[in-house]
């Protein structure tokens, strides 16, 4: 068969089959959505006029320090400091978006040098992966600055092509650092091609070194000391943190100075000229002013420790660096990843960009991007392409598949279309996924008609598992979704298939997998007596204590009210919950908050000392500082008694409910409509002179258009020289779902099967023989208090008893 010409390869409107046609088209398929799992489709919504982001990026928990690679992958690839004593990587398809990223620990140092590892760093280096990273034989929350000064910088190799693969070996500390000071912050560039390693010796200060390498793991001269503290802004001990341009003939770097505790820490810069001798000290010339400081009005403090990365196709420079996001923070674990877009000033410096938090556009080449799709909104490319980025198409048409644009959120699609009968499927592998429920989501549109137009998600638990739904017709932009979706195998391949014929179309985009756990904060390797990484308080007092041997948790302040604010802005849909224990009850209470936009807007559920003196609950909104009581109730509860308390948001409705087992069993509290608020955070509360902890403080996906979960088996047998259709459904969901089988030869009456139960039924064709045919199971059940519904289409075989 001839390969399709690039230049036919533009369609039009004319293709669509006719109204009428469309109209039995939409029919058929609004009844069988679905070929083998649940599946929601969704009426389509208006995309963003102007796509933003906001700053943090990763709010899972604190990364100081932070470091981001854009892998050949076409992955990025995020390192900083954590609260454990690990090196973890954490990899996002989006610059600007981190939420659902994988997060995977390679690597922990042995002893001696196993406390405080800070700093590290990624790099490609003679077709390997490597790390540097500064460790101490020494904890500095229980020593102090003599930790700091038995720093060391180990390297860590990798030789396998995908950095969280593969076995990560210590190749030792830096061979020609020195053993008798301690040394932090290691970084490798290159310039003329010379390789140059630079990194700060703890001194008298913090102060950065330069030398030259032989190989990633030996300098090859003595390093030379290029920066320390000689302005005013920048303090009398600390230059650390230094990250590396080489543009425009010249060697620029960066570099975090004035102390960490303090909001004035900020970021520098001095240069060279790439053909001058980098190794002498006269030939860097240093900035009298900081290129980046606090910025109070954006929520922006002590900026610093700071590292550079480029779009996709290496055109655009952007900064990713760590801030507080309130002042007074301190050196602790709100600092928090950030990322913004560089440009260039007319005499060939980069131009550093101020501070920001809110409404950031999103690069282009972002639009519509998530965690662990690449390239799901065809907007890396940024042009139509004949072989989108990250895509591959096989069957008898692979060039059938291609972008254009009339994107949904940005300028580009995918499409799959051609001028004669077509075969193509499209196709993507996800690697590395963490054990867990996922969501898959697409946004399609279709001309109908295709003998088959699907999406699928395949190989999460083995090769042989796969979940398949078909598309409907659609002329507006439709969701898709396969929920609920247990991935064992560590990965799953994403695909679109058309078997169709001339002039059918089918239209993908903004193609989603995420993790149905937002996040889970258990505060296990949080400092005693820090505020745990990943959360904002709003007041001093916020710390974690240990509350058993093995078990540590957050306490509330012991004076005045109080909250403290996690996640991410852009969350809409969810529940969260959290195990409560009180340890005063006084005139107010302890709770918690959802859909948290600022200090003033949110929703609050809380056991607490109601206004007639009864112990109870209740549920309130603040919009914009104004209160709104939504609904209350009596509820006795206990000090030094443990409750597990849930407030869930799904589109306008507000459900709260409490368990006092431990979340084995939930009693529901109330159930409110309310559309004031869409999206936000979530928070802890204490107020009125209550106190208590909080603990496993977990964030879920919660819509109402997470489909239920029921396997169906079918088999046609022989009794008694008749058909018999015997139909096994089992509920693999947490939840009771009522049940309605429907055979071509009858219906069996409804069945109400418990989580993970079954119920069997049979239904008698009274004929010899029967072709191959399906049954569906009509489902229904209650989330989170919302009623959701899905039907689930299974095949049979064709059987013959005579």
């Amino acid at each position: 068969m001839q390969p399709f010409p690039i230049q036919r390869l533009a369609r039009t409107r004319d293709n669509a089959p006719p109204a009428s046609r469309r109209a039995r088209l939409a029919a058929i398929c609004a009844a069988i959505l679905i070929a083998v799992t649940p599946v929601s489709v969704q009426a389509a919504s208006a995309a963003p006029a102007t796509p933003t982001y906001n700053n943090p990026i990763y709010l899972n928990s604190g990364l100081p320090d932070p470091q981001v690679i854009v892998g050949e992958d076409g992955y990025y690839y995020l390192t900083g400091t954590t609260t454990s004593s690990s090196v973890e990587i954490i990899r996002s398809a989006s610059l600007t978006d981190f939420s659902g990223a994988v997060r995977k620990t390679v690597f922990t140092p042995n002893a001696p040098y196993n406390k405080d590892v800070w700093a590290p760093e990624l790099h490609r280096l003679d077709g390997k992966w490597y790390i540097y990273t500064t460790a101490s034989d020494l904890d500095y929350a229980t020593v102090g600055n003599p930790a700091v000064a038995n720093n060391r910088i180990l390297v860590l190799e990798n030789t396998a092509a995908n950095p969280l693969d593969g076995t990560w070996v210590s190749k030792g500390q830096v061979s020609g650092v020195s053993t008798t000071k301690g040394s932090l912050d290691g970084t490798v560039f290159e310039s003329g091609g010379v390789r140059y390693f630079m990194f700060a010796y703890s001194y008298n200060g913090n102060h950065v070194y330069i030398a030259k390498m032989s190989n990633p793991w030996t300098l090859s001269s003595e390093p030379v000391e290029v920066i320390k503290p000689t302005l005013g802004w920048e303090g009398q001990w600390t230059t650390e943190g230094p990250a590396v341009l080489v543009r425009n003939g010249k060697v620029f770097v960066s570099y975090s100075a004035n102390d960490c505790a303090s909001d004035n820490y900020s970021i520098g810069l001095v240069s060279a000229n790439q053909s001058s001798d980098l190794l002498n000290p006269a030939s860097w010339t240093k900035n009298t002013q900081p290129v980046m400081t606090s910025n109070p009005g954006a929520g922006v403090f002590g900026p610093g420790h700071n590292s550079f990365t480029t779009s996709p196709d290496g055109t655009e420079d952007y900064i990713i660096y760590h801030a507080n996001s309130a002042a007074g923070q301190g050196c602790g674990g709100g600092r928090m990843a950030r990322v913004q877009k560089m440009s260039w000033n007319a005499d060939g410096s980069p131009a550093f960009p101020t501070p920001a938090s809110q409404n950031i556009p999103t690069p282009k080449w972002d639009v519509g991007a998530s965690a662990l799709v690449r390239n799901g909104s065809f907007e890396r490319d940024q042009k139509a392409l004949s072989a989108p980025s990250q895509w591959t198409s096989a069957d008898n048409n692979p060039e059938a598949f291609y972008t254009e644009t009339g994107g949904r959120t940005g300028d580009f699609k995918g499409t799959q279309w051609a001028t004669q009968p077509y075969r193509v499927y499209t196709y993507q592998r996800i690697p590395n996924l963490p054990t867990g429920s996922y969501t898959l989501t697409a946004w399609v549109k279709s001309s109908g008609g295709q003998t088959e137009a699907s999406v699928e998600l395949k190989n999460y638990a083995g090769s042989s598992s796969k979940k398949l739904v078909a598309i409907p017709q659609a002329g507006d932009w439709t969701r898709i979704q396969i929920s609920g979706v247990n991935v064992t195998a560590g990965e799953a391949t994403i695909g679109f298939w058309s078997n169709a014929s001339a002039g059918q179309w089918l239209s993908f985009d903004d193609v989603q997998l995420t993790p149905d756990n937002y996040a889970n904060y258990t505060f296990e390797s949080d400092g005693l007596g820090s505020v745990p990484s990943g959360w904002t308080p709003d007041s001093s007092g916020w710390s974690v204590v240990q509350a058993a041997p093995n078990s540590r948790q957050l306490t509330t302040p012991s004076n005045g009210p109080g909250a403290a604010l996690a996640g991410d802005s852009r969350w809409t849909d969810y529940a969260v919950e959290a195990t409560i224990k009180f340890s005063a009850i006084n005139g107010g209470g302890l709770g918690l908050l959802a859909r948290v936009s600022d200090t003033n807007h949110f929703y609050q559920l809380e056991l607490s000392r109601l206004g007639s003196g009864s112990l109870g609950w209740d549920l309130y909104k603040n919009d914009g500082g104004s209160w709104t009581k939504l609904a209350e109730g009596n509820r006795n509860f206990d000090p030094g008694t443990p409750y597990r308390l849930r407030l869930a948001a799904v589109g306008s409705q507000l459900k709260a409910d409490i368990s006092s087992d431990n979340g084995a069993t939930w009693e529901a509290l109330g159930q409110v409509n309310d559309s004031s608020l869409a999206a936000g955070r979530i928070g802890l509360r204490a107020q009125g002179g209550s106190t208590g902890t909080f603990d496993d403080v977990t964030v879920r996906r919660a819509e109402a258009t997470v489909a239920p979960k029921l396997d169906v088996q079918v088999a046609a047998r022989c009794v008694t020289g008749k058909v018999v259709l015997a139909v096994k459904a089992t509920n693999t969901d947490a939840i009771p779902l009522d049940v309605s089988v429907a055979t071509p030869y009858g219906a069996p009456p409804k069945a109400t099967i418990a989580a993970s139960k079954s119920a069997s039924s049979t239904t008698n064709t009274r004929l010899v023989s029967v072709a191959a045919g399906t049954v569906n199971a009509a489902i229904s059940g209650t989330r989170d208090g919302v009623q959701t519904t899905s039907v689930v289409q299974t095949p049979y075989a064709a059987l013959s008893c005579g």
